[in-house]
């Protein structure tokens, strides 16, 4: 198991937990602030539309379990963390402790937790390998002059006894929001606007907007986690986006000699509040075994990778056509596949995104509770 990404949580000056414990570990446990700050990042990103906290506007802040995050991380890829705490994502504030949190188990590598705040908020993280923790310090994040600082937690609730907490303030300003459109006027008085597009989903904390949508009950989500049985070679995602909307062949832009970034993402939905918790990379153009990863048919493009090296990918097919004679079909399976942990929160919405710089494309489905199934370990649902 690979990358996977999950949970937004809303809490204001105190935020998410992550307990995790080394299940399945292959190195030692990082137990000491500075061995976890060589094994996982925060990211710190304004939020548009403020409806959690009621403020003037808010912050997403995350955390990311990232084994890569530095060159010094003991953990490998296939490490497994264990167990993922996090408060009541229904709140903004007023909670002391972790005590009530909620608790998921498997938590791999690329794992996300998020948590919505007010400006000047603290959120805090609560990370458990191994046994107690040790040290502390100040690191830098990735917004300005922001840190996320590491002490050992000795009281409150089962997630924060004997572990790391991390806390990240977010910035007390609110800038203008990140999507924007600039206009720049020439010495000729001609004017030319730059719109600047979102982020695909590998930064984006919610579902892009604008989509095609497939026929109601045509979409079919299946996911599984064979970790505590064959670890990692049976892990399997599968979604099929059936009877879609009219799509023009033009609408996948060109997979085979193109360069589009093309993303599969995976959101969870915490009291409306959407979270990543999957991101998969679909490479355009490249070789598999020797032959062209993509061909192209007369109405659409196929991928096939038996070697499954890009995030577990081993088979894609977009078809263009009239509404309901569109599909997109993605599988993916094996050690490269970035299972999310399961089961996942609330609504879950899969997307398929395309961006060339110039415009963007989006398929989507959506799959609301109550799912058919969704356990630790086994996901399947259909599209509503």
């Amino acid at each position: 198991m690979k990358p996977a990404t999950t949970a937004s949580n809303l809490t204001a000056p105190v935020l998410a937990s992550v307990l995790l414990l080394a299940a399945t570990a292959h190195a030692a446990p990082i137990n000491t602030c500075g061995l976890q700050n060589d094994c996982i990042r925060f990211e710190v990103t304004r939020v548009d539309d403020p409806e959690v906290c009621a403020a003037s506007c808010e912050y997403r802040v995350c955390t990311i379990v990232d084994f890569a995050a530095s060159g010094s991380c003991i953990k490998t890829s296939g490490d497994v963390l264990s167990r993922l705490c996090e408060k009541s994502p229904t709140q903004c504030s007023g909670l002391s402790d972790f005590s009530d949190a909620f608790q998921t188990d498997g938590v791999p590598n690329q794992y996300v937790s998020c948590q919505v705040v007010s400006p000047g908020a603290s959120a805090q993280f609560v990370y458990k390998d191994g046994t107690g923790c040790s040290g502390s310090g100040a690191w830098p994040t990735s917004v300005g002059d922001a840190t996320a600082s590491c002490a050992a937690g000795s009281a409150g609730g089962a997630c924060n006894t004997s572990a790391c907490i991390w806390t990240v303030v977010a910035p007390t300003e609110c800038p203008a929001p990140p999507t924007t459109t600039s206009t720049t006027t020439t010495t000729t008085t001609s004017t030319t606007t730059t719109t600047t597009l979102p982020p695909l989903c590998g930064a984006a904390p919610e579902p892009a907007g604008n989509c095609h949508l497939n026929a109601t009950g045509k979409g079919q989500l299946q996911i599984k986690d064979k970790t505590a049985s064959t670890p990692e070679a049976a892990d399997q995602f599968k979604w099929k986006w059936s009877k879609g909307d009219a799509t023009a062949l033009a609408d996948f832009m060109d997979p085979v000699s193109g360069s589009a970034d093309y993303k599969v993402c995976l959101y969870e939905d915490v009291s409306g509040t959407p979270a990543k918790i999957l991101e998969l990379d679909l490479p355009p153009g490249g070789t598999c075994a020797g032959k062209p990863c993509w061909t192209a048919a007369s109405a659409g493009f196929s991928y096939k990778d038996k070697e499954a090296a890009s995030d577990g990918l081993v088979g894609v097919k977009l078809k263009a056509g009239d509404a309901e004679k569109a599909q997109v079909q993605v599988k993916a399976k094996g050690i490269h596949l970035p299972v999310p942990a399961l089961p996942p929160h609330g609504d879950v919405t899969v997307q398929l995104v395309i961006d060339d710089g110039a415009g963007r494309q989006c398929f989507q489905t959506k799959f609301s509770e109550p799912h058919d199934t969704n356990v630790a370990g086994s996901f399947k649902a259909k599209g509503t």
